[in-house]
């Protein structure tokens, strides 16, 4: 990923200040987050596969 930042100056003439050539540190976060849910929502939906017993409808 490439990061630019420019200072403005008259139209046309754009200023390249500083390239920056790193990853944000918070991308591992963001995608450990990401499994996360995923695994998450993987056991939501098996666990609402499960038959539900009639002692828990009637309740």
């Amino acid at each position: 990923m490439q990061i630019t930042i420019a200072i403005k100056v008259p139209y046309r003439h754009k200023k390249k200040v500083k390239t920056r050539m790193t990853r944000s540190k918070s991308r591992t976060a963001h995608r450990r987050t990401r499994d996360e849910k995923r695994i998450h929502l993987q056991q939501r939906s098996s666990n609402a596969l499960k038959p539900v017993s009639n002692a828990a409808l009637c309740k």
